[in-house]
């Protein structure tokens, strides 16, 4: 069976999208139905369903993905300990991060590597959060720096704690509600505000934590969703809706937008270090160490 098919098997099962898939792919769809229908005959099972209006997974194909997923981790991990090895490293470990969240300990976490542990490659793979978990859950990374409000990963996941953070409001500085820059704000002043919220299919787990900063009504004129957090800035900043962000983004996008903490609801969460419960603990143990020696400076700075 051919690996390539394989991945564009996982991405159809993850995305139930020919379009996207044939495009992530660069083949048409009709080739990709070929190749699915390929797989179909070689397992004597169909995959998919597939009508008009909707895609969805056979139990066939839920039971395959889980295999498809490690068969393909499998190869790629194997591809990553070649490439080590020829680079005279004794092993590798795959790190995918999110890139402002993991931005106060990654160089602490990479010098710690490789003073401590240089016969470990570490392989770095910066992405956006649904792509994190999606690259853990495939098996593409071993280890994900993230934050840690996907319910379903976390079941699957063992985790490191390395820090707190909260999640504000973010506005505009000439928007009404920035003159509570200082004092934060209630949830019931995003009371009939244009909201900009986390798209659901893009950042499972968050867009639900950010629903519990909302008023109970959770009434406004319009909400809009974005699924890229660069373009979510660039709308607050010129425009006048209300959008919402980790505190650990205010380094980067401080100057652009007014951070609000919302002093009525449970807004703080953590950064943790995730991975699949199956991983081998030889994989991830040397990186919670030097997690541990970053966590612990974190906390030094912190406290002063």
């Amino acid at each position: 069976m051919n690996i390539d098919h394989l991945r564009e098997f996982i991405y159809l099962a993850e995305t139930l999208s020919f379009s996207a898939t044939a495009k992530r792919f660069y083949v048409s769809q009709s080739v990709l139905s070929k190749h699915v229908a390929s797989m179909e005959e070689e397992l004597g099972a169909k995959l998919f369903v597939r009508d008009s209006h909707h895609v969805r997974l056979t139990k066939s194909g839920e039971a395959f993905l889980e295999e498809a997923c490690t068969i393909v981790g499998s190869y790629e991990r194997a591809l990553a300990r070649i490439t080590a090895i020829n680079q005279s490293y004794e092993s590798v470990v795959r790190v995918g991060y999110l890139r402002n969240a993991a931005r106060p300990f990654l160089a602490l976490f990479l010098k710690w590597m490789n003073k401590e542990k240089p016969e470990i490659r570490v392989s770095l793979s910066c992405m956006e959060y649904g792509e994190l978990y999606s690259a853990l859950a495939m098996r593409k990374v071993d280890l994900a720096l993230a934050i840690d409000l996907d319910t379903d990963m976390k079941s699957r996941c063992d985790s490191f704690f390395i820090y707190d953070d909260c999640f504000d409001a973010i506005v505009s500085y000439d928007h009404p509600l920035a003159a509570f820059k200082d004092e934060g704000i209630e949830a019931a002043q995003l009371e009939g505000q244009q909201l900009l919220l986390p798209d659901p299919s893009a950042y499972p787990g968050l867009s639900n934590f950010v629903e519990g900063l909302l008023p109970p009504s959770g009434s406004s004129p319009a909400r809009q969703y974005y699924s890229d957090v660069d373009t979510m800035y660039l709308d607050v900043e010129m425009g006048k809706c209300v959008a919402f962000s980790s505190e650990h983004n205010i380094p980067v996008f401080g100057d652009k937008a007014c951070f609000l903490r919302i002093n009525d609801r449970p807004s703080c969460y953590s950064v943790n270090a995730l991975w699949l419960k199956e991983t081998s603990e030889d994989i991830v143990a040397p990186c919670l160490e030097a997690l541990e020696y970053c966590r612990n400076r974190l906390a030094t700075q912190k406290d002063a």
